[in-house]
């Protein structure tokens, strides 16, 4: 598998909740779908399992770090814990045959569960005593979402991903 580098961008937004976004160079992009094109593609069947859905030769895999880096409160109780929100890699594969990207993103937890209590549906008490939120089923803000600079121009041209629920406009 081939890894390539990345700039990665991370922020809070208004709710405090984490978005990642990587920045991609369009010459990097480009030679990564000519070498792939040019490789014997295997089957790619979705299972929700990343690791296991992009264990193909083919697939690229690009790294968000080696450990987890996304940070609870400093409490004892979540000393060995690690968040939801903490992404371990993104993977890609291109089929030539249908003109399809396939992305994959692999947590090192379980995805979108915020306190790692291993339920993404609900915040621990320990978690709510101290206002915060682990909204159910990517409520809310809450999104993931992976955008691409085809052209390097510094605006986003394509956006990947589960979006955040759009607030009601008063009228």
């Amino acid at each position: 598998m081939l890894s390539i580098g990345k700039d990665v961008i991370a922020a809070l937004d208004d709710s405090n909740h984490m978005t990642k976004s990587i920045k991609w160079q369009s010459a990097a992009l480009s030679a990564l779908f000519l070498m792939v094109a040019g490789s014997a593609l295997d089957a790619l069947s979705l299972t929700g399992n990343v690791e296991t859905d992009f264990a193909l030769a083919e697939a690229v895999i690009v790294t968000d770090g080696t450990a987890p880096d996304v940070g609870l409160p400093g409490r004892p109780e979540w000393a060995s814990v690690t968040s939801g929100w903490d992404i371990k890699d993104f993977r890609f594969f291109y089929d030539p045959a249908d003109d399809s990207l396939y992305l994959g993103i692999n947590f090192f937890g379980i995805a979108w569960d915020a306190d790692g209590d291993g339920n993404p549906s609900a915040a621990s008490p320990t978690l709510a005593a101290l206002g915060g939120q682990d909204l159910a089923d990517l409520g809310g803000s809450e999104a993931i979402q992976i955008e691409f600079d085809w052209n390097s121009d510094g605006v986003f041209d394509t956006i990947a991903g589960i979006p955040g629920m759009t607030p009601k406009r008063e009228t």
